[in-house]
């Protein structure tokens, strides 16, 4: 069959994520190397950072050019935005499946944040199969911090970490009850919190605060 090997990568993505925001992003490969510092993080982040060098590169922008105009992206609505309300920063999270909450749980050390919103529907939006939250474990997101609950299945995610055995072996500081309509109304005190919310619970944060 001869010799089947990949190629060298034309732009390699280094991810180095040392628990402050920004992180950074070391870019290499045989167009020069640089450091991106995208707004959002996590593997999903880092992927389509190398997706838009490739194609600046292609369009004939340097690799310099490319890290400057994603470091000036504010990126997308709710995935891994950072906003301001009521002197807090809430760090919203698109999550809906057992892909998006595996890797949040992944990222959330860097974040250092004092509370954790957790809003699930199940409107079709959605989707109407919520049992994925049981696939990806979510101890190390809620240990030691104060959580609150909210959406139309909210009593779901309460199961979840009632059940969940090293959740109760690194318990939250406190579980409340959050509004269905509006999820960020419940998060407390604290100046940096975590939102993990599906689409239509992230359409209502948006007509409250944007």
């Amino acid at each position: 069959m001869g010799d089947v090997r990949r190629s060298d990568p034309d732009i390699t993505v280094d991810r180095s994520e040392a628990g402050q925001r920004p992180y950074s992003l070391r870019i290499g490969g045989r167009f020069g190397e640089a450091l991106a510092r995208p707004i959002g993080g996590g593997l999903t982040g880092a992927y389509n950072v190398a997706a838009a060098l490739a194609v600046g590169v292609a369009l004939g922008r340097t690799i310099d050019e490319g890290c400057e105009a994603i470091e000036a992206s504010a990126g997308p609505f709710g995935r891994l935005e950072w906003l301001e309300i009521d002197g807090r920063h809430l760090i919203l999270v698109l999550i809906k499946n057992t892909v998006s909450l595996a890797e949040t749980v992944h990222m959330s050390p860097m974040w250092a944040a004092d509370a954790v919103l957790l809003a699930l529907n199940d409107a079709p939006a959605d989707g109407r199969d919520i049992s994925w939250i049981w696939d990806a474990p979510i101890a190390s997101l809620v240990a030691d911090r104060a959580v609150v609950l909210a959406g139309a299945r909210a009593s779901d995610l309460r199961l979840r970490l009632k059940y969940d055995p090293d959740v109760a072996a690194s318990p939250p500081r406190s579980i409340e009850q959050g509004a269905t309509d509006q999820p960020v109304a419940g998060l407390g005190g604290g100046d940096r919190q975590i939102g993990l919310v599906g689409d239509t619970n992230q359409l209502a944060i948006g007509r409250g605060h944007g």
